[in-house]
């Protein structure tokens, strides 16, 4: 057996525990996600994607390491100082 095949198999567990932590966080927490944001008549994150949702997308997409590492990736980039608007999609490859 491959050694990236028995990464696969380990890491594939914690990657929709990862998932789900997110969904938790977007459905509890985020005001962009949240029953807390559908009351909100703008959006509250200036960035399109959102972080939570460019994360879970990211992960979905290329796996936990890479996925992840691309997520933390755009959470640097997250902050007042950034540029106003920033629509920055998931790469394709």
């Amino acid at each position: 057996m491959k050694i990236r095949n028995i990464i696969r198999i380990i890491l594939f567990p914690i990657e929709k525990i990862t998932i789900l932590a997110i969904l938790i966080y977007q459905k509890i927490f985020s005001l962009e996600h949240s029953f807390w944001g559908s009351k909100l008549n703008y959006r509250v994150c200036r960035h399109f994607p959102s972080c939570s949702e460019y994360a879970k997308i990211a992960i979905q997409k290329f796996g936990l390491l890479k996925g992840g590492s691309l997520a933390i990736a755009r959470l640097c980039k997250c902050h007042p100082w950034s540029k106003l608007e920033m629509n920055d999609p998931v790469p394709n490859s």
